[in-house]
């Protein structure tokens, strides 16, 4: 009998482990789609304020971009205009670890040819 009460509460203590990693495993999964929300929709505003609406000139842009990086999930911001020129950049990470140093010597993107296996550092 003890061995059967024993066995019920191991089958008892799994599901609820199981249930509790399932449940938080969801709420990291919607945190982090909140959050990248977020990230898109202060992007959307970056971008609109220095290259559609011209609301901030490029001349202000640092001050600019450094304002918008006090957002607890932006760490660096690139912004580049339709033809691939780099228009500012601001972060608070050294961006040389993270891209190729090519864009960031020609401050541009559309003047480089890639081959089609490049692949950027992460």
């Amino acid at each position: 009998m003890l061995l059967v009460h024993l066995n019920y509460q191991k089958s008892c203590i799994e599901y609820n482990a199981e249930k509790t990693l399932r449940n938080t495993a969801l709420l990291k999964s919607e945190s982090f789609e909140t959050s990248l929300a977020a990230m898109r929709y202060q992007i959307r505003v970056v971008g609109n304020a220095l290259l559609l609406d011209h609301t901030v000139s490029v001349e202000k842009a640092n001050l600019f971009l450094a304002e918008e990086l006090k957002r607890p999930w932006l760490d660096g911001i690139i912004v580049f205009n339709d033809k691939g020129d780099f228009v500012a950049k601001q972060n608070y990470f050294s961006i040389e670890n993270t891209l190729d140093l090519l864009p960031l010597l020609y401050r541009a993107f559309a003047k480089i040819r890639y081959s089609k296996n490049y692949v950027v550092k992460i």
